[in-house]
């Protein structure tokens, strides 16, 4: 006879439970969307002759990376199959220490999946350790959660938009000239080689010009919306603008965003208002609980 354990919750499988999945699911996708750009870094490192005296040597170290990759991957996947337990908090630290560790190393600091995944994963064991301590909570304590889930993916996201605006705010940027060098010249990618067919080097270099103007502005223009549209809305805007991105500029691109992809689906599953109380219902003491009246009672869930 199977024993149920007593503080997993029965039927079927809530919100927040979906919403740490996503985000794991994300984070795999992310570390392996460029696998044969890996697999060559980890085969050939040690043959290559870089050294940067500003690294350690542990950082410099293709073994380094190859155990952050294989921890961060059996950490996410932990968190995968089995969110909410203690094997899933251990390998939600582990693959937060793991992209820690990446986006120091001398081989992979400069790429931003590292960067992303680790904000991720940094989100992820704040929901899986959440997750665990609700335990079998009334349903308005694990909705309240799922909110603030939510509202946390979209704000962490809603700052990385309004941090890359922030770094194209410059005269090279606005006049288009830098996209234009990267992309419209000689990128080998659909849109650019379509563009490229069809228009004149002189229509090409202000269509550039518009293309980096329209990027700046809806990037300024996702952040007040990822924090003040409804949780669905914006995990829905959000999705389609990462989206976007590997779309129209790069597939490369793709485990940059996949993991924030996987953060703000969560949303998705987030149903009409929220409520502005929920009795009866007692809170577990792990500091980031909703604010408590009389008796324990919870006074307000969202």
């Amino acid at each position: 006879m199977k024993l149920r354990h007593p503080d997993k919750p029965t039927g079927p499988v809530d919100p927040l439970t979906r919403a740490v999945r996503c985000a794991a699911a994300g984070l795999l996708l992310s570390l392996w969307w460029k696998y044969e750009w890996l697999w060559a870094g980890l085969r050939d490192g040690p043959r290559l002759s870089l050294h940067d005296p500003f690294f350690p040597a542990w950082l410099r170290s293709t073994g380094t990376a190859a155990a952050a990759f294989a921890a961060a991957t059996a950490g996410f996947a932990a968190v995968l199959l089995r969110p909410g337990t203690k094997v899933s908090v251990a390998g939600a630290f582990a693959g937060v220490a793991a992209c820690g560790t990446l986006t120091l190393h001398q081989a992979y600091y400069n790429d931003a999946t590292y960067t992303t995944c680790f904000w991720v994963a940094a989100w992820t064991l704040w929901a899986t350790r959440r997750l665990g301590r609700l335990g079998v909570a009334a349903p308005a304590l694990r909705e309240a959660a799922h909110r603030r889930s939510a509202r946390l993916a979209q704000s962490l996201v809603a700052l990385m938009f309004l941090g890359g605006a922030a770094g194209k705010l410059t005269p090279g940027y606005w006049s288009g000239a830098v996209l234009y060098d990267i992309y419209f010249v000689d990128r080998d990618f659909w849109c650019f080689n379509l563009l490229r067919a069809y228009l004149s080097p002189e229509a090409l270099r202000r269509l550039a010009t518009y293309y980096a103007r329209a990027v700046v502005v809806t990037e300024l223009l996702a952040v007040p919306a990822l924090l003040w549209l409804p949780a669905r809305a914006a995990a829905t805007l959000g999705i389609v603008l990462v989206t976007g991105v590997v779309v129209c500029s790069n597939f490369y691109l793709g485990s940059v965003m996949a993991c924030l992809a996987g953060m703000l689906a969560g949303g998705l599953w987030v149903t009409g208002p929220p409520p502005q109380q929920a009795a009866g219902a007692t809170v577990p003491n792990d500091g980031s609980s909703p604010v408590r009246g009389d008796a324990g009672k919870v006074r307000r869930a969202a």
